[in-house]
């Protein structure tokens, strides 16, 4: 089954992945600030509130959007990333520097290697996924349906089970891993076979 490039994606997938890097920033930016778990009631504090349960969710729905359209990894895709980290990466370094929270040296280092030394775990799991991508892709398209889904199955035992219930650094931690963002991936790539199957059977093909 031929899945669509990245150079079809509809506007309202755009929009929500830019929604998504919004709410990476605005996340981080939020627990670098501010306490995450004050008891204090004020207004600043009930509007960081706020702000953290809308963003909260953006790292893992911009994995998912990744693995839906797939990650296709060339020169132009790495400039295209590396160039998006600079600019954001330069933003927050430069906001850090003059309200000094960052050495000026520290500052460069994050925005000449943003993708490994800025610092935010999102980024550089991200760019192991980026690296990753074409085996991922490979690998499930070569699995036969069944062996798709107990792969599938393993890999959110693994995740959930082993990772989030009991905890293991081994595996990961709350999700801030690179396993996580694999199981991620390959979720959106079974959610978008089993899409086009549905608009299959719903338009008689």
């Amino acid at each position: 089954m031929e899945l669509e490039s990245n150079s079809s994606r509809q506007s309202n997938f755009e929009l929500l992945r830019i929604y998504c890097m919004w709410g990476v920033l605005t996340n981080h930016v939020l627990q670098n600030l501010w306490n995450l778990h004050t008891p204090t009631f004020t207004f600043t504090n009930e509007f960081r509130i706020l702000l953290m349960s809308m963003s909260v969710i953006a790292v893992n729905c911009f994995v998912l959007i990744s693995g839906y359209f797939r990650i296709k990894p060339s020169l132009k895709g790495f400039l295209k990333l590396y160039m998006q980290c600079v600019f954001y990466f330069s933003l927050l370094s430069v906001g850090a520097v003059c309200i000094g929270l960052q050495p000026v040296q520290d500052a460069l280092i994050c925005i000449i290697f943003p993708l490994t030394e800025g610092g935010l775990w999102f980024i550089v799991a991200y760019f192991g996924l980026f690296l990753l991508a074409p085996l991922l892709n490979a690998g499930y398209d070569n699995l036969k349906d069944n062996a798709k889904k107990y792969m599938l199955l393993v890999m959110i035992v693994i995740d959930v089970y082993i990772g989030y219930m009991h905890q293991s650094i081994e595996v990961t931690v709350n999700g801030y891993h690179l396993i996580h963002f694999i199981v991620l991936y390959y979720v959106a790539l079974y959610l978008r076979e089993y899409a086009y199957v549905l608009i299959k059977i719903k338009l008689g093909g």
